[in-house]
């Protein structure tokens, strides 16, 4: 029994010396619980341990490559969409950087209606492009993210509303506020998967802190409050539903806005596991699935 145990024992995994005293001890007890019952035991443990022996080959066979495939293809992700947030909030600060509506947000609305910048258009075309590749990987691969999924398709209809009704100012500025902090996210992702606890951990608390001042301070209080109160005189002006394309654009902001108070309450639930347990962030605090370390 020894000798078969070690043949089929793969790594080390199944110390034979404590199996053999095992089944020692066990006969031993051969006067106190009879030789039936010894022969039982024996038989059982002898089975339990080398079924454990099978079982362990396999799934380390077969499961750590899938496990491996897993985690590779999860790192490419995130390192293409670290890439792509990183890349779209500089050419969004380059293209926006000369526009004085940048700068002074009145100006998305006192010169309303006015000509869309072809860079301007060509970042939308873009931007909506992305997003609905995104949406569609969440609809076909079965994760049960029903708050992204949520937030895709509301940020696919501010998009192509703001193209038809031509506020594509102020579309640029809810661009630049949301790709800021995702930038960090990713990158804390990326480092979740290389096993860089410390630039994980660090990017983390910076996309925290990102996430607080431009999601619940610069987008409530500067965008949303200008859209309720600066832009309802040009309402009217609005193509293809006037005042009624001007409540949904207003009602689609506002819900972007729960859902990242939502996404802030699981930050700080987050950050507080960070401080009183292991000082190691290991999950995405908006997702529901295992590769949790947000979004938008």
């Amino acid at each position: 029994y020894k000798r078969q145990v070690s043949t089929q024992s793969t790594g080390g995994v199944l110390n034979t010396s404590v199996v053999v005293e095992d089944l020692k001890v066990l006969q031993k007890q051969k006067k106190k619980y009879g030789r039936y019952r010894v022969w039982y035991l024996c038989t059982t443990a002898r089975t339990i341990r080398l079924c454990g022996v099978f079982i362990y080959s396999f799934l380390r066979s077969y499961n750590c490559e899938v496990w491996i495939k897993a985690i590779l293809a999860k790192f490419a992700e995130h390192t293409f969409t670290f890439l792509y947030y990183t890349i779209t909030f500089i050419v969004a600060c380059y293209v926006c950087y000369h526009k004085k509506w940048l700068w002074n947000i009145s100006y998305c609305w006192l010169e309303y209606p006015y000509h869309i910048d072809e860079d301007v258009l060509w970042y939308f075309l873009f931007q909506g492009s992305f997003y609905f590749a995104a949406l569609i990987q969440l609809l076909t691969s079965g994760w049960n993210e029903k708050i992204m999924i949520t937030h895709h398709i509301v940020t696919l209809l501010l998009i192509g509303l703001s193209y038809i009704s031509g506020h594509t100012r102020v579309g640029m500025l809810v661009f630049m506020v949301h790709d800021c902090s995702d930038i960090f996210m990713e990158l804390a992702k990326v480092a979740l998967y290389t096993k860089a606890d410390r630039i994980k951990n660090v990017c983390f608390v910076i996309f925290a802190v990102v996430f607080f001042i431009s999601r619940l301070i610069v987008y409530p209080f500067h965008i949303i409050k200008s859209v309720l109160l600066e832009s309802a005189p040009t309402a009217h002006l609005t193509p293809y539903g006037g005042m009624k394309l001007y409540y949904i654009f207003l009602a689609l902001l506002i819900s972007l806005q729960i859902m990242h108070i939502y996404w802030m309450f699981l930050i700080c639930r987050m950050i507080l596991r960070f401080l009183r347990e292991d000082m190691d962030v290991k999950k995405d605090i908006r997702s529901d699935d295992d590769e949790n370390l947000k979004e938008d």
